[in-house]
């Protein structure tokens, strides 16, 4: 119940929009780099495909920013998802309105329509239609509508969005000039919507015809070396090739569905097992039921209609400890998956359903054996178990143990590959940095370095730098052209970031070559990394400095190399990257304090924030923590593999006690005439014990390559990764045949230890 709980819930992203269906999003991809995409498409592509393909309907596009935001007389409050959209928004995206009139909400420049909570949050319960809120404190923006709390299942999520009339529509007759100085221009995420009916994957050639004829106006030569692509709405969150405000992992929904599958499967054996193990309670009543008239289809309709009942009971059992357990489950997830079970009522119908076919599947085997008996053997206490009966309970015994085998295995690589990506070196400094988020506030860009200089003063507070953005977040993907080895000027697209004099030393970079930024040298300056200098097809990094480079950026000179980091998680591979230095583009002031005495130098920073920029609030994070963040997919897909792990490997252990049981009922005589003969009650455990071992260690053979080859597959998703570990194998192994050992310790000890005179007067 709870895996297929976080499987719908993953699957349920953007479901709730109505025209969900015939929604796609525009995807750039660079050719130069295999599988480098970008959701941002320019400002032009999208009006002029409408303008031109008549199956466009509606074009609309969203970009999200951070803003300091107030109602203008209050303290203000960081929004880091403010999205300026298109004046259609509505008309393309589904959300309930409350107040206000959604045709008309977003029709003019700066228009603000609020979610319910961020209405609260600014206005209270005052009636706010007109009222006008302040961004960064300049822009004014006024509410024009309400509506309800975007749901938490969308890829995104935004409690502000202001109208951005940035394309006019007069433009649109005729490839208008409006958009001739916009193809290098990319705000954010473009959205096309298709007439009912029509099939997206019949306009990707057209999108093709469409680069092919414009390639110029966006790299200014006449072959592009980008291609639009479309992604239908509903496939964006887990499919999604470019990762914009919320991104799921389909491996993980993958993963726990065969995950919820091994489960049951188990499960089913289980039952079948301890059923059939106690077969012989049962023989008698099959006998005599069949000498008073009742037939083997009577019998069957019986035995299967009491595994049908269980499957009922155990539904109500299971969404009592379902309701129990969803606030823990919610909290290991890291998110909202449900408020209750009954929720939805679709979700108890299938649930519902699964369990009473579950009942029935089970108890298929369970009522054709059990109805099989012959009165005349069991009244005569000739009941014995065939061999092709106890051969299919060891096949399900090994069945068993080679899944928990395999979850053993996966549990211990999603752990060790965690703690790799946690404790790998990064190339840069991460602990101790304190990181103050000013969302590019002008009043705070203005007086940067004489903030920085005030919060150096500060005891304990080590050195300040500022910058666009911290390693791990904040970088943009921008296209230059830089000189190559062979002297041509050669179209590179790299990751930016643009940084102060003092951002290198701070965060202990290590130059190869060159120097990095003085306020000595003012000029225009660029710094490259180790990757792109090898792209650039450069021997040596010192090579490359004082060649020329020209972009987005406006032109320079290289004059430093810096050594490869991490600025990616380490899913990713480490791609080029430029340092340019624009102060204005600054977001984040970055500051390396001391471990002594933490707290309280971080309330001297806040103070003294508070002072020096009045109206902007003192928000801030530590980096460490901020890189731990991007790793909380593996870090909740570790934990719920280990809880459903534990559950899988204990209910395969009743069926290793359903099997153990049944044998030593099975050999109660045999046990007993050793004994008489002088066997041992250690000789006894060893042959009781022996081919159950065998079971385990058949299961462990079959488990190994199979559990190796799931986890070579998942760790495919990261760039950099563990070698599997000999010993994960040798250490599951050992997991599973100690648990084999207790299960069946009990059982085996008593069987052992039984006084001979009663083995010997068994029926």
């Amino acid at each position: 119940m709870l895996i297929y709980l976080y499987v719908s819930y993953e699957y349920s992203y953007d479901s709730y929009h109505t025209k969900g269906r015939r929604i796609c999003r525009l995807v750039l991809e660079d050719q130069r780099r295999e599988g480098t995409f970008f959701g941002a498409a320019s400002i032009a592509m999208g009006p002029i495909l409408k303008m031109n393909y008549p199956e466009v309907q509606q074009v609309t596009q969203l970009s999200s920013h951070p803003a300091f935001v107030s109602n203008g007389m209050g303290a203000a409050f960081q929004e880091n998802n403010v999205l300026y959209v298109s004046p259609n928004f509505f008309a393309v995206f589904s959300y309930q309105f409350v107040k206000g009139d959604p045709a008309k909400a977003l029709s003019k420049p700066s228009s603000a329509v609020l979610t319910e909570a961020a209405s609260r949050k600014y206005f209270g319960t005052a009636d706010l239609i007109g009222k006008s809120l302040r961004l960064n404190g300049e822009d004014i923006a006024q509410v024009t509508g309400v509506i309800q709390d975007m749901p938490a299942n969308s890829h995104f999520r935004s409690d502000i969005l202001i109208s951005e009339v940035n394309m006019p529509d007069t433009a649109l007759a005729g490839k208008g000039s409006a958009y001739a100085n916009l193809w290098n221009a990319f705000p954010g995420e473009t959205y096309l919507l298709f007439p009912a009916g029509y099939d997206p994957d019949q306009f990707q050639p057209k999108l093709k015809a469409f680069m092919d004829e414009n390639a110029s106006k966006l790299t200014n030569e006449h072959d592009s070396h980008f291609q639009l692509l479309l992604e239908p709405l509903k496939n964006i969150y887990l499919h999604g090739k470019y990762t914009f405000l919320d991104s799921g992992n389909s491996n993980n929904v993958y993963i726990f569905s065969f995950v919820a599958v091994f489960i049951l499967i188990i499960a089913c054996i289980n039952f079948i097992n301890l059923t059939t193990a106690r077969a012989g309670e049962r023989a008698k009543e099959t006998g005599i039921r069949k000498i008073i008239g009742s037939s083997r289809i009577q019998l069957i309709k019986l035995f299967w209609g009491e595994s049908a009942l269980l499957g009922f009971f155990a539904f109500f059992t299971a969404c009592g400890l379902c309701a129990a357990f969803i606030p823990l489950f919610n909290e290991v997830c890291g998110k909202t998956i449900s408020r209750g079970l009954f929720e939805h009522a679709s979700n108890v119908e299938i649930l519902f359903l699964l369990s009473l076919l579950l009942g029935l599947t089970a108890g298929i085997y369970p009522a054709i054996m059990l109805s099989s008996f012959k009165p005349i053997n069991v009244l005569k206490g000739r009941l014995h178990s065939s061999e092709n009966g106890s051969r299919l309970r060891q096949v399900l015994v090994v069945l068993q143990f080679t899944i928990s085998i395999t979850l053993i295995v996966g549990i211990l690589v999603i752990y060790l590959q965690l703690d790799y990506m946690r404790n790998q070196p990064l190339g840069f400094k991460k602990d101790q940095m304190l990181v103050i988020d000013f969302g590019r506030d002008t009043s705070a860009q203005r007086h940067i370095e004489a903030i920085k200089q005030e919060m150096k003063g500060i005891p304990h507070v080590l050195s300040a730098a500022t910058s666009s953005g911290v390693p791990n977040s904040g970088f943009e993907p921008v296209g230059y052209k830089i000189q190559n080895s062979l002297g041509t000027m050669e179209d590179v697209s790299l990751a930016m970031y643009m940084i102060d004099n003092d951002f290198l030393s701070q965060f202990h970079m290590d130059l190869l070559a060159g120097r990095g930024f003085s306020k000595d040298f003012p000029g225009p300056f660029l710094i490259l990394n180790e990757t792109a200098v090898k792209k650039l097809g450069y021997a040596s990094p010192a090579d490359i400095i004082d060649k020329p480079i020209s972009g987005e950026g406006g032109h320079g000179r290289v004059i430093g190399v810096v050594r490869d980091f991490h600025f990616r998680s380490l899913r990713e591979q480490i791609e080029p990257l430029l340092f340019g230095r624009f102060s204005r583009a600054n977001r984040y002031l970055t500051l390396n304090i001391a471990s002594a005495n933490a707290s309280s130098t971080i309330a001297a920073i806040g103070t003294k924030w508070r002072q020096l920029v009045p109206g902007i609030p003192f928000t801030y994070f530590f980096l460490d923590e901020a890189i731990d963040k991007q790793y909380r997919a593996e870090i909740s897909l570790g934990n719920l593999f280990l809880y459903f792990g534990v559950v899988a490997i204990l209910i395969a252990s009743l069926g290793l006690l359903g099997l153990s049981l049944f044998n030593v009922t099975q050999r109660t005589k045999e046990i007993a005439v050793r004994k008489t003969l002088g066997a041992e009650v250690t000789n006894i455990i060893v042959l009781l014990t022996r081919d159950h071992l065998r079971l385990v260690l058949i299961s462990f053979i079959i488990a190994s390559p199979l559990a190796w080859l799931l986890m070579t597959k998942w760790l495919r998703g990261f760039a950099y990764r563990i070698e599997i570990p000999w010993w994960t194998f040798s250490l599951a192994a050992g997991i599973a045949l100690t648990i084999a050992m207790l299960t069946i310790f009990y059982q085996t000890v008593k069987a052992a230890c039984t006084n001979p005179v009663i083995g010997l007067r068994a029926e």
